[in-house]
């Protein structure tokens, strides 16, 4: 196998590999917004702490701040509460609208979670799942002033070590 023909074939894994990450089907997505997908999975795929279109923490960084907080902590009691928010049905609704106004729709619900909850972090948990750390905060009362139906719910860590 020449050089020229290794490049392209580990170019083409490359690209696969990339596809792979992307939430969405790569075949089914307008032609105009694959270009855009590819850019967004090559930044997840090397940039493995922050979203590429949010620019929030990742999944990868909530498992280890989770991990940190439990094996690199002192206390013996350590307690920990997060917010959980779903995007309803987000899929149908970029079928329907297409990429480029489901991505407005996933900044907007960031913007807002940023707006309710300034200085903690918020992590993309998947495609339309956020979590956002809220220990030792006030739990506020989340009002659907977004376009689609939010669910959410609140989940208490305690590890007693």
């Amino acid at each position: 196998m020449g050089v020229k023909k290794m490049r392209i074939e580990l170019s083409e894994n490359l690209i696969n590999n990339i596809i792979q990450r992307v939430e969405y089907d790569y075949e089914n997505v307008k032609e105009e917004d694959k270009y855009d997908l590819i850019l967004r999975a090559l930044n997840q795929t090397f940039n493995q702490d922050l979203d590429g279109l949010t620019k929030v923490y990742t999944r990868n960084k909530l498992e280890s701040d989770i991990f940190d907080v439990v094996w690199h902590n002192e206390n013996t009691l350590i307690k920990r509460t997060y917010l959980c928010v779903d995007i309803d049905d987000l899929q149908g609704y970029m079928d329907y609208y297409g990429l480029p106004k489901g991505d407005e729709l996933i900044l907007d619900v960031v913007k807002y979670l940023k707006e309710l909850y300034p200085n903690t972090k918020i992590y993309r948990f998947s495609g339309d799942e956020f979590v956002v750390n809220i220990t030792g905060q006030e739990i506020k009362n989340i009002e659907n002033k977004l376009e689609r139906n939010i669910k959410y719910s609140l989940v208490n860590i305690e590890v007693l070590r």
